[in-house]
């Protein structure tokens, strides 16, 4: 599992072919923008801007840089947790990727930049609202006791990390706009359970293509996410159709959110269809980067 941004030989070690001179560039780029811990953060910023948008609520230059900095602390902590046994036994890497290996051996500039952005995250705190802040306060308390708990149980015990964090990102999102439009709150349950089944879809692919391939075993996972695992396609498939017919059927600001959670499922297809052709910590941070589809909708407003 390569885990710095060098360029690969003919092939890799799973007899991918060498990724062409015009891609290099671009590759590295998504390659660093998922070490660096920036993908979470990314995809959680788009999408907040983008059901606040929806639903007409302008967010704060402010506001949305210390919900980016908020959710990079969380995940390069995390990150940083997983990868903590290496201090123990710097050869326990079975079960870590690229992902958990990079903080590690840069984790003197990652503690430091954990540093700097808490800082950073502390002069911004005042840009969120007071009902804003509260609710998110009430979600990293939660959050870090969930935390608390798959650092320190056994992982075939643990809770099912896959189907938590979508359930935590999309309170992260939906949170703003609930909370400033109380009023289409009944209209964003619909769109934020959707968007918590597509984190979990995006969760529990890329779990599957870094686990033993197409083999119908994973005896390490959760039992959940075991039994989900083989009809993973087929639920996706179907998945994808109901997001079509939920963006034809509702002409509200729920229309949008379905469209766009419809096009990253379909992305996630494509990718599991290519997956034998890209590295791993590109195919990795491919997952992430489909599920930056709001862009289609943003960019033209910027």
């Amino acid at each position: 599992m390569p885990s710095t941004l060098s360029q690969p030989s003919s092939t890799d070690r799973r007899g991918r072919n060498a990724t062409p001179a015009a891609w290099r560039v671009p590759q590295a780029l998504l390659q660093g923008w998922h070490l660096l811990s920036l993908d979470a953060p990314s995809v959680a910023v788009c999408w907040t801007w983008f059901v606040a948008s929806a639903c007409q609520i302008p967010l704060s230059r402010a506001m949305t840089l210390a919900l980016f900095l908020a959710v990079w602390l969380l995940y390069a902590a995390d990150r940083l947790l997983d990868a903590r046994q290496l201090f123990v036994d710097p050869l326990h890497t079975a079960q870590l990727e690229a992902r958990h290996l990079f903080p590690h051996r840069h984790y003197k500039a990652f503690l430091t930049a954990t540093a700097l952005v808490t800082l950073a995250l502390a002069t911004l705190v005042h840009a969120l609202p007071s009902p804003i802040l509260l609710r998110y306060l009430v979600l990293a308390v939660l959050l870090g006791g969930y935390l608390t708990i798959i650092h320190s149980v056994a992982a075939p015990q643990r809770l099912p990390k896959e189907f938590a964090v979508g359930l935590v990102f999309a309170a992260f999102v939906f949170l703003p706009a609930g909370t400033m439009a109380p009023q289409l709150q009944s209209q964003l349950v619909g769109p934020a359970a959707a968007f918590a089944a597509l984190c979990t879809f995006n969760c529990l692919f890329i779990y599957a293509w870094e686990h033993f391939g197409d083999s119908p075993q994973y005896p390490e996972a959760n039992p959940l996410t075991r039994a989900v695992l083989p009809y993973l396609p087929i639920a996706a498939v179907a998945f994808l159709l109901l997001m079509l017919a939920g963006a034809t059927r509702h002409r509200t600001p729920a229309s949008p959110l379905y469209l766009a959670i419809a096009l990253s499922t379909l992305l996630l297809g494509v990718l599991h269809g290519l997956r034998h052709r890209l590295q791993p910590i590109t195919l990795r941070a491919a997952a992430d980067a489909v599920l930056l589809t709001p862009l289609l909708w943003l960019l033209p407003r910027v």
